[in-house]
């Protein structure tokens, strides 16, 4: 379905992969990371020239509901403070696209959920440590 070089497919693995680690880092290190995410998949499209995705009744959806909430925010009284916020939900649904497009690679899929059950289980275990002994790892 899709054809990319080994770089690329291994560039958008990590990122996925350092997802759990990121959420766990804090919020701004989560923002930066979803970020990379999205704007490297912007990036991808525009030079793959793959617009596929954009039949999928789900992204369409989410499509209208963005333009609702801006609608909405245009019309409010404190314009600028809605339209921010609901700008931001445009990251999100960037994300999702790209966790659906990477989702038809078997390999890709498979690779990332070893490496968040790598992840989760480094942190469940750093847990229970510290319950148990006091001290972080």
């Amino acid at each position: 379905m899709m054809n990319l070089n080994k770089y690329t497919y291994n560039y958008f693995l990590f990122l996925f992969s350092l997802i759990p680690l990121t959420i766990v880092a804090g919020s701004a290190v989560s923002f930066i990371n979803i970020l990379l995410i999205d704007l490297s998949f912007i990036v991808l499209l525009v030079y793959k020239k793959n617009f596929f995705f954009i039949k999928n009744k789900t992204i369409i959806y989410f499509l209208i509901l963005y333009i609702y909430l801006n609608f909405n925010s245009y019309i409010s009284i404190d314009y600028s403070e809605n339209f921010l916020r609901n700008f931001g939900f445009l990251r999100i649904i960037i994300l999702f696209v790209a966790f659906n497009y990477f989702y038809y690679q078997k390999f890709f899929l498979k690779k990332m959920f070893i490496y968040w059950s790598i992840i989760m289980l480094i942190i469940i275990l750093d847990v229970l440590i510290e319950y148990f002994n006091g001290k972080n790892i």
